[in-house]
């Protein structure tokens, strides 16, 4: 059974009746632009949410009791959810259907696997995992079947996202001593890195039309969200004064949803590319 729950728009800062200081991270952002995806801890454990973006309804989508769950993503039609639970002991990736309803774990080891991410054509999943004794990134079948390294290097490589085009996956690693963000070509089986700076260059996520990578980096002193492009043009998105990370940004790209730590927990924001920004929801 999925729990509902409606929200009031008051002027431009939606809240809950409760008012409680929760953990929330964005995940995802539907094709349409309707809907987001969530981790929120309102309940007690970190669980997936939809928040309908239009009607301002938040919809709980896992309610597990024995495990927290974390880090969801639409499939390319909208019709299944892939994310990344602790309820069997360890990070492993299950994918269920829209509404939450028919979950299945895709993999199974005594090591992490982590951040799941859809090919454009729905039929793969990238994902990092331990199970090397570092962490790689890897792909698997939508079903589980044929997981493979991708990567293969001694390094941490982590928070894989296909490209649009499905020709690359972005990720971070911290191969050149610190984090810094990666293309994977999945033709020419090459890596290259389009941070190349001293800074720690987190959480890619592609915009729609794959022109740009959104990101988190602590180059400004606190942890700001920056647009850039594969030739590494940059521009910061986020105020300087505030820390923030993990970030998405809308299919439309005329606005970003992020994930702001100004208030000592968790909160998300969303701003329009002109300046104009919201408190999402608490």
């Amino acid at each position: 059974m999925k729990q509902t729950l409606t929200l009031a728009l008051t002027l431009i800062v939606i809240y809950t009746s409760h008012g409680q200081n929760y953990n929330n991270t964005i995940n995802c952002w539907s094709k349409d632009g309707s809907r987001v995806l969530l981790t929120s801890n309102r309940g007690g454990k970190s669980q997936i949410y939809e928040y309908n973006i239009q009607q301002s309804i938040l919809t709980e989508l896992t309610q597990q009791e024995d495990g927290s769950n974390w880090w969801a993503v639409y499939s390319p039609d909208g019709g299944k959810i892939a994310f990344y639970s602790w309820r069997d002991g360890n990070a492993e990736i299950y994918v269920m259907d829209q509404d939450g309803s028919n979950q299945k774990r895709l993999t199974n080891n005594d090591s992490y696997d982590y951040y799941p991410s859809w090919s454009p054509d729905g039929q793969q999943i990238a994902f990092y995992s331990g199970r090397d004794g570092n962490a790689e990134i890897y792909i698997m079948n939508a079903d589980g079947s044929n997981q493979r390294n991708i990567t293969s290097n001694a390094a941490d490589d982590q928070d894989p996202r296909w490209s649009p085009d499905g020709s690359k996956i972005a990720f971070q690693s911290n191969r050149s001593g610190n984090w810094q963000l990666f293309i994977y070509s999945l033709e020419e089986n090459q890596v290259k890195n389009i941070s190349n700076n001293n800074f720690n260059d987190e959480l890619p996520s592609w915009s729609a039309d794959g022109e740009n990578i959104i990101f988190h980096s602590n180059r400004s002193g606190k942890g700001q969200i920056f647009l850039t492009n594969e030739l590494g043009q940059e521009m910061q998105l986020t105020e300087p004064d505030t820390d923030n990370f993990i970030a998405i940004i809308s299919p439309s790209k005329e606005s970003i949803i992020y994930t702001s730590i100004r208030n000592g927990h968790l909160e998300l924001y969303k701003k329009e590319m002109n300046g104009t920004e919201i408190k999402l929801l608490e």
